[in-house]
């Protein structure tokens, strides 16, 4: 048992609170001797960035629910020296609402004690008598716009408010503050050690695909920034959305009567009382208006959405123009703009036609007054300005092996300069860069995943604009990202040097999870093995200290996700270790109804009912590859207050069915509603609504699976309760669902529609008897051919989503028909091979994300059913069945033994009378079983592990 250790909690100040907050914190010491190992245990709310000597050693902490924080202890005696050291940590605060934390305040703790050599100790711990010393850190603004929807606000990084070095030896920390301890110790729960490994941090390669692009003065960029309410309580996890608007007046003089075209955001325009049409969209977050504008000065008046917590508004005029701003109609004002606090939705509603405020005109009430903007006020929105920037024609090429030590001349590159680069597939990582010549500049770092039309731009959107600012006001500048950021491609832009600029170093950081990749997988099928591929990348991609949705927008730990993604990674790396920690966290996660929350850790109310449903599922299938006892008992309470959520749904009716439309019924308000279920397919296909299949269905399998936990845990009685209350609901079930006229199941008792999903359901749930599985094996062969319902692209939609995927290939081939699996795998997967994917799509359409690892189930069945690898007697992996279900002529590859770095490797050919004919690599005392009928198989036994750098060339013998 690990007892909390002697240490406070401390910070800057006595409250740890407010939003994007940074802390710096120094221990200087000295040494005769450099120990061989010294591990320094550590902890911050929210995360941390360990340096030694003024090198980077290690970031962290993993996320965590603040009543159950897990602290590291990072080795770091190869850093230290005989003489002074300093150990130096930024930590960050995020204190805004995300989908990493359910942390209220910033904190800083660590011990740890090594021998000084000269018989005295040095003490690491932290509190208000130590050596340790603190600066807040002003460098970094703190009312920065968020990444996203999910995640902590990106860095605008001051340089003129940095303290240079202040992680090196010889910083003068004289004036620095011992730190502070936090009255409120008790804030966290009793700290754990870690349970996962550090993350990779090895260098990631990257391209340079197009020339360096020169900035054009073709259009003055003017705008501003507004900081609005922090949301950081409980009630919603999307709260503030949607629901504020800000105002914005000026005036615009133009030299003659004359038309221009303006870049503007989403909102509604005015111009000299009259309501602008909005023009062509250029992408997502500008829109271009066209503006009449008549000699001398007009007046202008905007409204916009104000979304989140943060906005940025921003106009681009043509420089040819020759225009002016100003709200006082003076030609060369200080002013630029006049802007209203921020305001309710209903103002951004109301229209304004025939009563445009304007500024001076006492007639027009603005609640809390005129709020005056200077132009010289600049927007806090890197990724946006990136998109907005336009591009004189390119003339010089660097590539990536030269870009270290270039130089961009002043006079090649006058108003600035775009680099765009590229990396082999989504990768989240920690950008590095260094750059001399650019006191008075302004870099811009945009991260993306998609391209504008000509693949010159990255697009955004409004809920995700990924982009980091750094004001450098001397001549060098140094800077690392506060936290990871995921990018398929990147641009750095650097606008407004003085003089030339040289690109000293870049370096990009591997934030993975770090894993080998012990399985693979070849077959006669050429389309097929480049799906299994992309299907690897996007695993490994969305990899983190969690199983994350996508490495961009969100990187939050949702349970459906994470239930499809651990089957993928046992298929590609056998590791367990991640899931248990995912699995860890949602134990902890149960609302205040009892049900898991669909994503964790946050603040929010975010469940999402069928998500809750599958947890269940997802605990046994962890238990079943890893034999962690232990996991199911810590969280059978947790299991337990969401099956019971879910019980007294069933009881409202007497068939016990669960009806969708609970919400509704109850008078609360759900996300996606009461049912999830397949959101990439039309209502038209599945219905959603009433007492439905496809929430009931996964209840009774729910049900099964609680009662195998039980049974597991000792719980006998139960165990009974749980089988009696599923055996009670699926006759009923079964009666009231089945379409005996078409054979197969509907989604509702009302039966409009009869989705594939919900036949394939009451198979996985076994709900349905032999004769219904016989009667929706025949009607799938009939009726399911194709992914897309045109039969080649989804613009007229699909049938099945490819998250939804995971459970129509896992039907398909429990009901025996894999080769309708395999030919949709060709179909859905081979469309988005063809429309450029490297990693798998969130949907059947290019404009979501690029890398959604709940697409990529492919890999798994593929892996597990192709090559025939199964373990009957789980978590007792001493037993594996050779059953290949694949109508592939032949293929070959390696399966892991979860949790080991061993695998089980296959080859094998079909014959020309369709036998099979197999050999099998396996580590020593493995017993194969296989349907001799079907398949002949040689042993072969491997004495040693095999290792994931050769997973077929340790020594075997034949058996």
């Amino acid at each position: 048992m690990f007892e909390s250790p002697p240490t406070k909690f401390v910070w800057y100040n006595s409250h740890g609170e407010g939003r994007n907050r940074f802390a710096l914190f120094r221990r200087c010491f000295e040494l005769s001797e450099v120990p061989s190992r010294f591990e320094l245990c550590l902890f911050a709310d929210t995360a941390y960035q360990l340096f030694v000597n003024g090198e980077f050693v290690q970031f962290g902490p993993v996320r965590f629910d603040i009543r159950h924080p897990l602290f590291d202890e990072v080795d770091i005696a190869s850093k230290l020296r005989k003489g002074r050291n300093v150990v130096a940590v930024l930590v960050k605060s995020f204190g805004c609402k995300t989908f990493k934390d359910n942390s209220v305040r910033g904190g800083f703790i660590a011990w740890g004690q090594l021998s000084d050599g000269n018989g005295e100790r040095v003490d690491f711990s932290t509190s208000q008598n130590s050596s340790w010393k603190v600066r807040r850190c002003e460098a970094f603004y703190s009312e920065a716009l968020k990444m996203s929807f999910a995640l902590d606000a990106i860095d605008v990084f001051d340089q003129d408010k940095a303290l240079t070095g202040w992680e090196t030896l010889n910083f003068d920390d004289s004036e620095w503050s011992p730190v502070t301890e936090l009255p409120k110790q008790d804030g966290w729960g009793p700290l754990k050690p870690r349970t996962i490994p550090f993350m990779d941090l090895g260098k990631v390669p990257f391209r340079v695909p197009r020339p360096v692009d020169p900035l054009s003065d073709r259009e003055d960029v003017h705008g501003f920034s507004v900081a609005g309410p922090q949301f950081h309580g409980k009630e919603q996890i999307f709260e503030g959305r949607d629901n504020m608007a800000l105002g914005v007046a000026t005036w615009i003089h133009s030299p003659k009567n004359q038309n221009v075209v303006a870049g503007l955001f989403w909102g509604s325009y005015y111009l000299n009382g009259e309501l602008c049409d909005i023009g062509i969209g250029v992408d997502g977050l500008r829109k271009n208006v066209c503006l009449s504008l008549k000699e001398g000065w007009n007046s202008f008046f905007a409204v916009e959405t104000f979304i989140d917590d943060c906005h940025s508004f921003m106009m681009a005029l043509p420089r040819s123009a020759d225009l002016r701003l100003s709200p006082n109609r003076k030609y060369d004002d200080d002013l630029a703009w006049l802007r209203t606090p921020i305001l309710g939705s209903t103002f951004r509603d109301e229209p304004f036609e025939g009563k445009v405020p304007i500024p001076w005109d006492d007639s027009f009430d603005v609640d809390g007054g005129w709020i005056e903007v200077y132009a010289e006020e600049m927007d806090s929105n890197p990724a946006r300005r990136s998109m907005w920037d336009l591009y004189a024609p390119p003339f010089e090429e660097v590539g990536a092996d030269k870009l270290e030590s270039h130089v961009f001349k002043i006079s090649d590159y006058p108003v600035g300069f775009s680099l765009f680069l590229e990396f082999d597939c989504m990768q989240l990582v920690l950008p590095r860069v260094a750059l001399s010549g650019v006191a008075g500049a302004t870099i811009d770092l945009a991260y993306g995943e998609h391209l504008s039309a000509d693949g010159s731009h990255l697009e955004h959107t409004i809920v995700y604009q990924a982009g980091d600012r750094i004001l450098a006001t001397e001549d060098k500048v140094e800077y690392m990202t506060s936290q990871p950021r995921g990018a398929r491609y990147m641009r750095i832009t650097v606008r407004g040097a003085a003089a030339d600029v040289r690109l000293d170093s870049l370096v990009f950081l591997s934030c993975r999870y770090p894993v080998h990749k012990l399985g693979r997988f070849e077959c006669s099928d050429s389309l097929l093995n480049e799906v299994w591929a992309m299907c690897e990348r996007a695993q490994h991609a969305n990899m983190e200290d969690v199983f994350v949705d996508c490495s961009g927008r969100e990187r939050g730990m949702y349970l459906r996700d994470t239930i499809i993604q651990f089957h993928n990674t046992l298929a590609a790396y056998g590791d367990t270790k991640l899931m248990g920690r995912c699995m860890e966290l949602f134990g902890q996660s149960p609302d205040e109804t009892g049900k898991f929350r669909a994503v964790y850790p946050n603040k929010g109310d975010y469940t999402i009912s069928d998500f809750s449903i599958e947890a269940i599922e997802g605990y046994w299938q962890y238990y079943l590859n890893t034999g962690d006892v232990d996991r199911l008992r810590t969280d059978w309470p947790a299991m337990l207050g969401s099956i019971d959520w879910f019980n007294g749904l069933s009881d409202e009716r007497e068939d016990g069915l669960l009806d969708a439309d609970w919400p509704k019924l109850k008078g609360v308000k759900a996300h996606y509603g009461g049912l999830h279920g397949d959101n990439g397919v039309s209502d038209a296909l599945m219905d959603k609504s009433g007492p439905n299949a496809n929430l009931t269905f996964p209840y009774l399998q729910m049900l099964g699976s609680a009662a195998k936990i039980a049974r597991v845990l000792g719980e006998l009685v139960q165990a009974e309760v749980f089988e009696t209350r599923r055996n009670m609901v699926a006759e009923n079930a079964r009666k009231l669902l089945w379409n005996e006229r078409k054979g197969c199941f509907n989604d509702n008792i009302e039966g409009r529609t009869q989705s594939f999903h919900a036949s394939i359901l009451a198979v996985l749930s076994k709900v349905a008897t032999p004769s219904q599985v016989r009667s929706i094996r025949n009607w799938l062969k009939s009726e399911f051919k194709n992914v897309f319902i045109n039969g080649y692209s989804p613009e007229s939609g699909a049938y099945f989503s490819p998250a939804y995927s995971f459970f129509i290939f896992q039907g398909l081939y429990k009901m025996g028909l894999s080769k309708l699996a395999e030919s949709l795998m060709r179909e859905g997967w081979g469309w988005m091979l063809a429309n450029g994917a490297v990693t798998t799509f969130e949907f059947f359409r290019t404009t979501a994300s690029h890398c959604h690892a709940w697409s990529a189930s492919p890999m798994y069945y593929l892996s597990k059913h192709a090559l025939g690898v199964g373990f009957p007697k789980a978590p007792d992996f001493s037993v594996v069945e050779i059953d290949i279900r694949s109508p592939l002529e032949w293929a070959k590859g390696a399966y892991p033994i979860p949790g080991t770095d061993q695998v089980i490797a296959v080859e094998w050919k079909r014959n020309s009378e369709g036998m099979i004919k197999a050999s099998v690599q396996a580590p020593a005392g493995i017993v194969l079983t296989w349907d001799r009928s079907r398949i002949l198989v040689d042993q072969i036994e491997a004495s040693l592990a095999v290792q994931a750098s050769d997973c077929l060339g340790a020594p075997r013998r034949v058996v």
